[in-house]
């Protein structure tokens, strides 16, 4: 074979488990990746079929919202209701926004009804011609969220698209708080002042209309497979060690259960297990690696005086890397998102936080796996975009319809209320002249545990009237067969 190189690992590989592929490319496909998916009509049957109640209306005594302020931080933070906003503003329209929150649905994963949203405008033209608005609606999602959290529009039958923000929160150190320059964990937001810091300045949102980066660099990958134990090992396991420059070229990892780097020496080590009949793959960018070697453990240690003789077929290919890394993770990817739009994302977050961005966190160093799984996970906040024409001097109504879980807190004194919020400005630049807010609720099942609505369950105030001058209002809501705090 022309260019033919042998790879021996000192665990003695056999030549006829031994591969060349040095001109072996994957499948090309230049990917233009767009944020923008075109959402289905029928998001909205599907959210309609899960409540009786999608249109009943308690009708109650109107009262005005309260002003008091909350900044109770959750466990697990399902973010506010955002308003409705425009692309575009000319100062001609005006709005009126009525927003319920029904939960006469079934109980959701924590045993307690979502909330049904129906977030309502009155859209007014003041001008005095016809105008066509782009119009905007901000909601907190991550590429896994299913199709009855995406929001859809109940009256017409618009075309509407969706633009997928960036992963909206940080990271952190292994002990949290007192390790903020760490980035081992994630740090989800947790309250709704840090959407707040986020989205205060517009950059965020002009960020996500933006396409996702191309991952077109030239990419050498080492195949391993057909890893086969040759003796008794409690968890057999194949360690690949190779020596680089850190500073110009990269490596990484797939399929491994763990490794080791040390980025002043340039010797990187990656573990692939025998536990089960797959492939591993080591990529590398910027060059390609100055030496490396095989071994094989008893387990995945990896500790000196267990060795074990593992063999494996070796097969180095070459590729471009955004379409070798679609072709093995995202080819026959089903989900709400299009195989596009959710490699997309994972792209940008390899920019942002992982093997391509100049300082990656911590948690990526070694596999992509756990990037992967981050990037499909992690809250964002996304952009329902649609347009609508209203007549000059004339209003059209609106409803944006969407399921909604409740933030939660699984230990502690909170630990039984279930918390859901909305905001009244934040990320908006459309002139608001009233905003109210209805509860349908049981009331023989639930109570509130705090709340700066307004509502007043025991005297019918079911429809309250909110403050344009407060920004957020909330409420956390409990079973009352749970004990009072």
């Amino acid at each position: 074979m022309k260019n033919e190189k042998m790879y021996h690992g000192i665990t003695n590989i056999r030549e006829d488990l031994v591969e060349e592929a040095e001109h072996h490319r994957f499948r090309s496909k230049k990917r233009v990746l767009k944020r923008a998916l075109t959402v289905a009509a029928c998001f909205v049957l599907v959210i309609g079929l899960s409540y009786g109640g999608v249109l009943l209306w308690l009708f109650g005594g109107a009262h005005t919202g309260g002003t008091a302020y909350n900044d109770r931080q959750y466990m697990a933070y399902e973010g506010p209701v955002f308003p409705l906003t425009m692309l575009e503003n000319d100062g001609s329209l005006t709005a009126k926004r009525h927003l319920t929150y029904d939960f006469t649905g079934k109980a959701g994963a924590y045993d307690f009804p979502d909330a049904l949203i129906l977030d309502a405008y009155t859209l007014t033209n003041t001008s005095n011609e016809d105008m066509t608005y782009r119009f905007a609606y901000p909601f907190v999602a991550s590429i896994n969220t299913t199709k009855e959290y995406i929001p859809s529009i109940l009256e017409y039958n618009i075309q509407t698209e969706l633009h997928i923000g960036r992963y909206a929160g940080g990271y952190e150190g292994v002990w949290g708080a007192y390790d903020p320059e760490g980035t081992v964990n994630l740090d989800h937001i947790s309250s709704w002042t840090e959407y707040q810091a986020l989205l205060s300045d517009g950059t965020y949102m002009q960020d996500a209309f933006k396409e996702f980066p191309e991952m077109d660099q030239p990419v050498v990958i080492y195949e391993i497979s057909n890893m086969q134990a040759h003796g008794e090992g409690a968890s057999p396991t194949l360690k690949f060690s190779c020596e680089h420059d850190p500073t110009a070229v990269t490596s990484f990892a797939l399929g491994t259960r763990g490794g080791s780097y040390d980025t002043k020496k340039g010797k990187f080590s990656y573990h692939f297990s025998l536990d089960a009949d797959e492939v591993g793959y080591v990529f590398v960018i910027g060059g390609d690696l100055s030496t490396h070697s095989t071994q094989g453990y008893e387990d995945g240690g990896c500790d000196k005086g267990e060795e074990l003789d593992i063999t494996a077929t070796i097969t180095r290919k070459e590729g471009v890397l955004g379409e070798v890394l679609f072709d093995l993770l995202f080819a026959e990817w089903d989900g709400t998102f299009s195989s596009d739009v959710a490699f997309g994302a994972f792209a940008e977050m390899m920019y942002t936080n992982g093997f391509l961005a100049e300082n990656p966190a911590e948690r990526y160093r070694i596999d992509l796996s756990s990037l992967l799984s981050d990037a499909r996970n992690v809250d964002r906040v996304m952009y329902l975009t649609f347009e609508l024409t209203v007549p000059a001097g004339e209003s059209k109504d609106i409803t944006l319809l969407m399921q909604k879980a409740p933030s939660m807190d699984f230990a502690g004194k909170y630990k039984t209320r279930y918390g859901f919020d909305m905001v009244t400005r934040l990320g908006t630049n459309i002139t608001f002249t009233e905003q109210k807010a209805k509860i349908v609720l049981d009331t023989e099942k639930y109570e509130f545990a705090d709340q700066n609505f307004g509502f007043d369950l025991e005297t019918g105030i079911f429809e309250v009237t909110l403050s344009l001058d407060t920004e957020h209002y909330y409420m956390d809501i409990r079973k009352k067969s749970e004990e009072t705090e």
